[in-house]
């Protein structure tokens, strides 16, 4: 094509079928690296549901002020912020070959199944991307606060293919 077009991964056309796109990589919310890559491994900090310009689109805790009901969406968007930052790191989102652990920490009172909800949502939303085979381990950890009030943050290590690391910026 033109030189300059953008030519959308697999990944992006899953992501159109479940009528989403990758919003704009989100802004680190302190001082740290959203992705880093050693070797195959491409390690993605936190990230949580919020806006381009690191506004939160949800504040609080499920089951006190967020409903659980909240959460998919929550998470989707976490999810999708996540996407962006490895879109914005890597020549193509189709280099990824597994994601190998999610780490879900959710601020949630005890009665809340947003835990639970946010597992499942970000792992099938993964395993939809990715191919359910592809996404191994999940981790829940239940928090009392995180940065800006999120009631969610999503980090996560994924395996690139000897191509995609091979490719020059």
């Amino acid at each position: 094509g033109p030189r300059g077009a953008h030519v959308k991964s697999f990944v992006e056309q899953r992501l159109a079928e479940l009528r989403m796109g990758l919003p704009d990589s989100p802004r680190p919310l302190a001082l740290y690296t959203p992705l880093t890559i050693v070797g195959h491994l491409a390690f993605l900090s936190g990230h949580g549901p919020t806006r381009a310009h690191g506004q939160p689109r949800y504040v609080g805790e499920f089951g006190r002020n967020l409903q659980d009901t909240e959460a998919v969406d929550a998470t989707q968007l976490t999810v999708l912020n996540l996407l962006s930052s490895m879109n914005q790191g890597l020549p193509s989102l189709d280099g990824i070959t597994r994601i190998l652990t999610v780490r879900c920490y959710v601020v949630a009172s005890s009665h809340s199944d947003a835990p639970q909800i946010v597992a499942d949502t970000a792992q099938s939303m993964l395993g939809y991307l990715f191919g359910a085979v592809n996404v191994s381990n999940c981790t829940v950890v239940g928090i009392n606060a995180a940065v800006l009030g999120l009631p969610i943050t999503v980090d996560l290590v994924a395996e690139l293919s000897a191509l995609q690391e091979a490719t020059p910026d």
